[in-house]
């Protein structure tokens, strides 16, 4: 693939020379339906090359905007799933304390728990009595 772009680049780069060089002072004429366009091969050459431009940018504006969009969506699910699963952990009782590692497994004695999870929130639990 890289071989095919290199090739692909050096013709470009040829019919461009070849565009500046070759036929520059020929007339070249067109109708537009209420306008007739004269101009030369060259301005022809260039205004092809200017809307080849805006049609790729074009195509690269619209493939950020839906890999932006793919992105969001899968955010938007993923957080629809871990926020089904609080609900479901939160009806059942079964919150984690935040002392279990995320294979389940209890940390060694004398070990830090982990990072506060939601239970651990001083919000949600409050100051015990005295």
């Amino acid at each position: 693939m890289l071989a095919l772009g290199i090739i692909l680049v050096l013709l470009a780069g040829g019919v461009i020379v070849a565009a500046l060089f070759g036929g520059a002072g020929q007339p070249a004429s067109f109708d537009l339906g209420v306008v007739d366009v004269e101009t030369n091969t060259l301005g022809v050459f260039l205004l092809g090359a200017g809307t080849l431009l805006l049609l790729v940018i074009g195509l690269g504006l619209i493939r950020s905007g839906l890999a932006r969009a793919r992105r969001r969506r899968q955010e938007r699910k993923e957080l629809n799933r871990l926020h089904r699963r609080l609900e479901k952990e939160q009806t059942t009782g079964t919150a984690t304390s935040g002392t279990a590692t995320t294979t389940g497994e209890q940390p060694a004695e004398g070990a830090t728990p982990g990072p506060a999870t939601r239970s651990d929130t001083p919000s949600d639990n409050p100051p015990p009595a005295r």
